[in-house]
């Protein structure tokens, strides 16, 4: 009680000031005809109601005593059309495909439903379609880069954590049938398998399936740095060596060009690769070591043509149509195959 009339005869003479002058102090008037009315300057300053703080608190120890509470799928809401949202998906996703195999690609297989068309057979399929398709991608786009290192690109594309994040924020998690809810990163990728083989069996054939891995699952390169954030060799020296080797040139040798603040807690040193006499590379790191292995990651990144800034990833509008006949011709074969047959 004393806080309230001590905050009333704090804010009295304020309301009184403002009532009288309009253009001062930290609210405004506004007059309109038969409607006068008090206008906050800034709105952000807005305070809330007194018992909401009880109310938020109430609930926050609620929260930590009883824990979250269990996510529920979207079909238990009174608004979920499942055909409506089932033709969107499809509308959203431009993709031509019949409903009960992409019904079967968003279920799981339960042992206790037997009588249900379930993801098992299709997931199978489309994860060799998935292999198949990024494997003669990434022969494609890095024609330079060694084996060691396309097929760590390949496990990177085709993990389960990026096919599980893909299929998650395209929104198979409102339609994927499962036990229990929600679902786990290993049923969204074999889903999002399943539903690429469902693709192939639809009007498009393996080529709409091609269209649309490219589209979604290509795309997870943008950003990523080849060697730092996906291939990460651990001996960068040891493959530096192999390669020049391989194009005749005598091995790597480094030298310390330059250093500063060694008796500091962030010292530097810089280290310059050469081949002979030809200038290689330097690279800079908190010891001679990383300083080595940065340099030597610099010059692979230039020998495989993997450098950030040297060419944009094969999608999109970058892509031409030379490119494009060469990275479909397997699945239009396929499909002529499976059009003859048929």
């Amino acid at each position: 009680m004393l806080n309230m009339r001590r905050m009333i005869r704090l804010q009295f003479p304020l309301c009184k000031q403002m009532l009288a002058s309009p253009t001062q102090g930290t609210r405004k008037y506004t007059s309109k005809p038969g409607n006068p009315q008090l206008e906050p300057v800034n709105k952000n300053s807005i305070m809330f109601a007194r018992w909401k703080k009880h109310w938020y608190l109430s609930m926050a120890r609620k929260k930590n005593i009883e824990g979250e509470e269990p996510e529920e799928p979207r079909s238990t809401r009174e608004n979920w059309n499942y055909e409506a949202e089932f033709a969107a998906f499809k509308l959203r996703l431009q993709i031509d495909v019949a409903d009960d195999d992409l019904r079967a690609a968003f279920t799981q297989p339960l042992p206790e439903r037997d009588d249900v068309v379930d993801y098992s057979s299709l997931c199978t399929k489309g994860n060799i379609l998935i292999h198949e398709f990024v494997k003669h991608y990434i022969n494609l786009s890095f024609p330079k880069l060694c084996d060691e290192g396309k097929s760590t690109i390949l496990d990177y594309l085709c993990s389960t954590k990026q096919l599980a994040h893909i299929a998650f924020n395209l929104g198979y998690k409102d339609f994927i049938q499962c036990s229990p809810f929600p679902p786990s990163s290993e049923v969204f990728a074999e889903s999002f398998q399943a539903s690429i083989e469902a693709i192939a069996k639809g009007s498009g054939g393996p080529v709409a399936a091609g269209k649309f891995i490219l589209d979604f699952i290509i795309p997870q390169l943008i950003g990523k740095d080849i060697l730092h954030d996906i291939w990460k060799p651990e001996n960068p020296m040891k493959i530096l060596t192999q390669e020049l080797q391989n194009q005749g040139k005598p091995g790597p040798e480094a030298r310390l060009v330059r250093q500063s603040g060694i008796s500091s807690t962030l010292p530097v040193f810089f280290i310059a690769l050469y081949s002979g006499k030809e200038f290689l590379t330097e690279g800079a790191g908190e010891s001679i070591e990383l300083a080595e292995t940065d340099a030597a990651k610099l010059v692979l990144k230039r020998i495989y043509g993997v450098e950030p800034n040297s060419r944009a990833i094969m999608m999109g509008v970058v892509v031409d149509d030379e490119f494009l006949e060469k990275l479909f011709a397997p699945l239009m074969q396929q499909r002529q195959q499976i059009t003859g047959s048929g």
